[in-house]
Order: structure tokens, then sequence, then C-alpha cells
């Protein structure tokens, strides 16, 4: 879930000019801007616009044009940021105010020509002239801005890959044969059925609920948040099929309602719409746009829901999203849950790519502050991280600490008390890909980097582009924290070769209390099409992400644990377009990988359960999901997994034994849709508080009075020798403050 500031999102071909010289090509000038950025904080000037942000502005203005450098399609250059978004000379953009002058941000960023806005919290969102950009500087309400960085799940991956489906598709091992296409197929009426039918029908068992029971989603809504329903970019392409053809197909029901249609985009919601047909096909669709800004995002959960949809589902990412506090996106999923909607999201395509650790001093000076040591030992200091990356490949990392958010957080509490940045080198020790500069305190503590392995370096003193390089994480000022994390988000080929932890990689949104993430699973691995034992997608994201902060900023006695991923569902399934390339059935009809497609399966399932009992609460129909789960084993443990494990949740959604569990569990108990006081609202009952268990004491400090790691729940503090294992996920689901929603009681923890 990318928000107001990318600080220190530096792009490929940082290492192609001197960051001295002035060189007006985008690398050349993102360096500089971040050399001077870093040289204003030292100097006690801080600017409110992102470093990248304003070298964009700085780059225009010497005479380049904006597709040099910033992708439109989805064939990106080698050079192309993954994350910024100009269309049409404008950018998008997510302004933070000052405490209290949301309006007056709007204002004044309506007057520097902002369009498409939206205010939502603190933020304002929405597109920019770019030559605007240096006028930012002069707003008395503004706190900082910066590129908006949104990316569906589907196109995340197609990117980091080049659009390469064939490596896409080799990278998910699905060029080996597969189950026949169910567009021939008896499973629906022959007035309901598509030209295109898909195979989580069959995987989720809701055929079963249609032909036995009736079950379509008549009378239930269903929200969609992705990039764009009908708004093909013609950079990318002719798409097969347009929404006035599926229509016409019946691949999609002819009474869509448009909320509001998104820029130029990929229509990954006009995909996610088309699974949600072949499931639910008499279910209403309503359509608002995920990629207007975190504004739009948290404001478009809240106008689905008023208009009536009982069932949201989205595939989005804002890389800045807050990993240790529930962000105002998660706010508002949660929000809605309480009014009675289910909500249902992407967990994530990143698996275990992920470091997480405490701050360890090493006593070595970097580019930006003292490194931190990556050996955990007290043998030796590592104070840099080797990486991987193959000539070709590109890396994005999402970097966050213990400190609560400014854009999130009351006046009292918010802001980041340290400052920490991430450095990316060559063999000779030259920067060639930079974190944030900006300057995290009192900001919000998040950083973005990014890098591209275009060949041009070559520093390790042997013959040929380089592979490996160096990363740093780097103290510039505050405290250290007792916590901090980095997500890669990366092509295939890349490997952290150095203390690598493999943690979990479900946050923002998709982590927040009253959201259903949903891992994937391949349609042909599933027991109707496959007798071999259910295996997660590798790509599939895996909890858990703890904690630390309440929304308003203060700080919890105890961090609170969240069981994530909750389920998985199908992907890999057929669509009328979506993606061009991907057929491992040599069918003719397009695959939707990802769990940007299970997400929307599964919301559709929960619509015949709906339709069957309207009473239904969000979180009975996440209990009866839970619950009537076929088990899976997460295979980064050692063990057979029983129940929850944090790869796979608790397994594969299965909706006619979904159906039973409501009927001879949950509807024995009483009604479950209640109106909240005074909210006019569907929300779930009263569930008992749980008391929190306590978080273990620090350990003793190391001789010379360096803190060892503390990790409450987290990665474990002996030096990691590969992914975390069972026993060792077992005692972090019984440690720290077990916030967990009501499908979830003490036995079902045990039994993991």
């Amino acid at each position: 879930m990318m928000q107001f500031l990318l600080r220190g999102l530096f792009f490929a071909l940082l290492a192609s000019a001197d960051a001295q010289t002035g060189d007006v090509q985008y690398g050349g000038v993102t360096k500089l801007a971040a050399q001077q950025t870093r040289d204003a904080l030292e100097r006690g000037k801080k600017s409110p616009i992102d470093s990248t942000l304003r070298a964009l502005g700085q780059t225009t203005r010497k005479g380049a044009e904006l597709s040099a450098f910033i992708p439109s399609s989805l064939h990106p250059a080698t050079s192309d940021s993954l994350v910024m978004r100009v269309q049409d000379g404008r950018v998008l953009i997510d302004a933070v105010a000052k405490h209290d002058v949301t309006s007056s941000l709007e204002k004044e960023m309506r007057e520097v020509g902002l369009e498409n806005v939206t205010a939502f919290g603190k933020y304002v969102s929405g597109w920019l002239p770019v030559g605007s950009i240096a006028r930012l500087e002069r707003l008395s309400s503004l706190h900082f801005v910066g590129p908006a960085a949104a990316m569906t799940m589907a196109e995340l991956s197609l990117r980091l890959e080049g659009f390469n489906t064939d490596r896409a598709a080799q990278q998910q091992g699905r060029l080996r044969g597969a189950a026949a296409s169910e567009s021939d197929n008896n499973l629906v009426a022959e007035s309901q059925k598509g030209k295109v039918m898909s195979q989580a029908h069959h995987a989720m068992r809701t055929d079963v609920l249609m032909n036995k029971h009736g079950l379509n989603g008549m009378g239930v809504n269903i929200g969609i948040l992705s990039d764009s329903y009908d708004n093909f970019n013609p950079a990318s392409g002719s798409p097969r099929t347009s929404a006035k053809k599926d229509i016409a197909n019946h691949d999609l029901p002819p009474d869509v309602k448009i909320l509001a249609e998104g820029p130029k985009g990929i229509d990954e919601g006009r995909a996610m719409m088309n699974l949600i047909y072949d499931v639910a096909p008499k279910a209403k669709q309503i359509f608002h746009t995920a990629f207007n800004g975190v504004a739009s995002f948290a404001s478009g959960i809240k106008k689905l829901q008023e208009a009536g949809a009982d069932i949201i589902v989205d595939d989005v990412i804002y890389f800045a999203e807050p990993m240790y506090q529930d962000g105002v996106i998660a706010q508002a999923v949660d929000d809605v849950k309480s009014k009675g909607v289910a909500y249902f999201s992407s967990a994530g395509n990143n698996g275990r790519s992920a470091y997480e650790s405490a701050f360890r001093k090493s006593g070595k000076k970097g580019f930006a502050g003292h490194r931190h040591d990556f050996d955990p030992s007290d043998d030796k200091v590592v104070d840099l991280q080797r990486v991987k990356i193959p000539e070709g490949s590109r890396v994005l990392g999402v970097f966050q600490w213990v400190d609560p958010f400014y854009s999130v957080s009351n006046k009292e509490n918010g802001g980041a008390k340290t400052d920490i940045d991430v450095v990316m080198y060559n063999a000779a020790g030259q920067r060639v890909s930079f974190g944030g500069v900006n300057g995290n305190k009192g900001g919000d503590p998040v950083e973005i980097f990014e890098y591209f392995n275009d060949g041009t370096v070559d520093a390790d003193g042997k013959k040929g582009p380089d592979s490996i390089f160096y990363l740093g994480i780097e103290l510039f000022e505050g405290p250290p924290p007792p916590a901090m994390k980095y997500i890669l988000f990366s092509s295939s080929g890349v490997d952290v070769l150095d203390f690598y932890t493999h943690s979990g990689t479900v946050y923002g949104h998709a982590n927040a209390m009253g959201a259903c993430a949903v891992g994937a699973v391949f349609y042909n691995d599933t027991p109707p099409y496959s007798s071999n034992p259910l295996k997660i997608e590798k790509f599939s994201s895996a909890g858990p992400q703890h904690i630390f902060f309440r929304s308003d900023g203060s700080r919890l006695k105890e961090f609170q644990y969240r069981a994530k991923p909750d389920v998985v569902g199908p992907d890999g399934t057929n669509t009328p377009f979506f993606i061009e390339g991907m057929d491992p059935e040599k069918d003719g009809n397009p695959n939707f990988f990802g769990t940007s497609a299970a997400a929307p399966n599964v919301a559709a399932a929960a619509s015949l359960l709906l339709q069957a009992h309207p009473k239904l609460a969000p979180g009975q129909v996440y209990e009866a999901f839970k619950q009537s789960a076929t088990d899976m084993n997460d295979p980064n443990t050692k063990t057979q997994d029983k129940g929850f494990d944090h790869g796979t949740g608790f397994g594969l959604v299965n909706a006619e034994k979904a159906l039973i569990h409501i009927r001879t569990k949950i509807l024995p108990q009483g009604p479950g849709r209640k109106q909240p006081p005074g909210k006019g609202g569907k929300g779930d009952p009263p569930k008992k508080k749980q008391e929190p268990k306590p978080v273990a004491p620090p350990p003793k400090r190391r001789p010379g009075g360096e803190q060892p790691p503390h990790h409450p729940g987290g990665p474990p503090a002996h030096k990691p020798d590969g992914p975390r294992q069972h026993q060792q996920q077992k005692k972090q689901l019984q440690a720290g403050s077990m916030e967990v929603d009501s499908t979830v009681d003490d036995a079902m923890l045990a039994s993991t």
C-alpha cells in the first residue's frame, strides 16, 4: 500500500553521472539533489519537498523531456522509475499538512495547480503540474510532499521482470503443463457463462454452492479498488478486450457502477471484476480507483461503503504505508469493517524478501552516518550487506523503523525521532543508489530506494559488469531503533547474501485488523485439479508484522501480534485479456497470477455466503473461511504445520465447507451484523477483550555497553542461517499483545 515521501527514491543511472558535475541526466540530477539535501540538513535547513520530486522539477526546467525518464507504459525502459507516476505533464503527489491545517493546505495546493484533489486526514493528494514543483517551497501549511508511489501487485511483478512473461512464468514455475480451460464446463447456467471462465470456481468449491444451493451473489454489492477499469494506456499496446466487449461476451455484468475511473493504467481492476463475475455473476460490482494518491484511496474505501458495498477488495500497495503502525488506509479499512463491510486485500507478492533487526552500532561511518552491524554475534563487525543484483535486474527497497508516523499521528505523538538512511555501494565504495536523504526527524520513518543494474558499473577489478553490491543502513541522527525492517521488491535473480532474516512482508492495510489478507496458490495445485499436496506460490507474502504504536502515535506497552495472511485463494486462472502472454494451458486465454487474482476470487466466494446469510458480520465471514480452510504447509518451516502458519495462514478457502461451518457453528450462536451505537451501519457483535501477554525483557548488554538485538516476536538474536523455523514462529504466536479478531482464539493459536 507509497505515501507522502519517497525519501530518496533513487534511480537506475545514479552511477552514470558524477554528483558534483550538475549533469542534466536524470540520474545525475537526482544524485546531486540528494547531496544538496544532505548538505542542507547538516546546515540545519530542511526542505518540505522530497528530493526526488525536486529533482524531477529541476531536470525538466533544464529542458529534459518527461518521457526520457518517467514511464507511462507497462514496458518501462531500463532507466525508468518503478514508482514515479507522470501523465500529461503532471506528477501524482501526496502532500501532508502541518497539524490541524489540512483545509488550508488543500486551498494552497489548488492555488499552485493541483488537480483531481482529495483530502483525507492530514493528506492532500492529486496531480500536480511538474512546472509547479518549485512553488511548493513557499506553502505555509505544508509539512512535506513527495510522489504518491502506488502499484498493483501484478503490475509490480511485471515491471520487475521487464514484462518478460516467460521469465515471470518461469519464476513462478508455470511453464509446466496445466489443467484444461473451463471455458466449456457445465458448472454454471448457460445464460450466466462468459466466453472465458475462471478455474477458481472449481478450486474454491463455489461451483457446489451455485449448483446445489442456487447461490450466485444475488443481492450482494462488491466494491473493487485497483488502477483502472476501462482506461488502458495506449503506450502499453492494445488490450484484447474492452469493458464493452467483456459485457457483450458475458464476462462482466451489464450494470457495473463506476464511482471513480483511474488514470491511464492496465485495467487490472477490470480483470479482477472478470474473476468476480465468474464466481458471483449476479453480484453488483462497484469500482473506485486507488491510483489518485493516499487520500483518494482511503476516501475511496469509505465511498464504496457509502455506496452500499457489502464486500470490498483491493490489490494495491502504497509502498510507504506504515509497517509498525496503522496508516490512514488501514484505519479506513477498520472503519468500514466496523460498519459491516468485509474487506479482502492482496497479501502481496513478496514472499519473505525482508530483513529485520534492531539497530546495532558498528563503530564505522558511512556516507550518511554511523553504520549498522549486520552480524548479530560478538565475533566480528559486518557493516555492509552483500546483495547480488545481476545485470538487467532491479531492486526497490522499502525501509522503516520503530518510530511514529507524523502523517498518521496526533500533534503530541507524531513524528520520527530518528533519521536513518539506506545507501547502496559498489565494490570501490562509491554510491550507486541511495535511500532517503530529506531528513526523517519530525516526519515519517520510511526510506525508499531503487537501483537498476544496467551493466555500466565495473568496480570489482574483474572483467565485466559487477553483480555484487553492498548495502549500508546508516544512522544520521537520533536514538537507535529497537526494530527496523527493509522489504525488497526485486527481479528474479536478486539475492541478499549475508544475514538475511527472511522476515514477513505483509504490511500496510493488508495487515489491518479489519482486513482479510489473501495469499495465493496456483489453481492447478488445488485438490480439484491435482492429487499432490497444496503448495503456496513462492512469491505469496508471509507474515508476521508487529504493531508498536496506536493510530494516534502513542507507544503501546506491548507490541500487537497479527496473524497474517488470513487465508489463501487460487490464482493463475483464465481471464479475457489479463495478462497477455501468460497462458500455461496454451488454450488461448491469458492467465492472471498473483495475490491480485487470489483476493477477488475469495471476495467473490464471500458474496455467496452473504447471499445465503445476509446478517453475517465480517468477522463471521472471516471465521467461516478460516475454520473450514483446507490446511496447507508452510514450506519455509522444517516441520509439517497444522492449522495457522505465517506462510499460508489458515489455508485454502473451501466455500462449501465454509457454508456448512456457518450453519452448524456460527448461526447457532445468534445473529451477527448489528447496528453499532450511533453509527447507523452494520458491525460485528462485541468481542471479548483478550489480555495482552508480556513481552520478554531485553537481553543483557554486550561488554563495552552496546545493546544486543532485542526483537520482541521479531528476528532471532542468534546468527540467522535461513528462514525462521516453526518453533520460533510458534513462540512468536504466544508472545506480545495478542490483538486478534474474534475468528482467532487461544486454542487455535496454541495449535500452531
